[in-house]
């Protein structure tokens, strides 16, 4: 089974996590060229493994999205918490 994805929509680091937590079910290839990562599940053609894909992309696209608009909000708990020791 192939998957295509967009670069432009989908980062590394979300698609690699994602792919990280559907190891446990089957095993899949990695590629990528300028536009798109190529994803082949190595796995006879499965509806429920790529709906199960599909909703870890959501989630570590929701918490990438989640982690750039706290980053301020953490760089200046950090900071504070540090004051006290430099």
């Amino acid at each position: 089974m192939l998957i295509t994805l967009p670069k432009s929509k989908y980062s590394e680091l979300v698609i690699r996590k994602s792919l990280y937590w559907l190891s446990r079910d089957c095993e899949w290839i990695l590629e990528e060229n300028n536009d798109v990562w190529s994803i082949k599940l190595l796995i006879a053609d499965s509806a429920e493994l790529t709906a199960k894909f599909h909703r870890h992309l959501n989630d570590y696209i929701l918490r990438e999205k989640l982690d750039s608009h706290s980053n301020e909000l953490k760089a200046a708990i950090i900071k504070k918490s540090l004051q006290g020791f430099i």
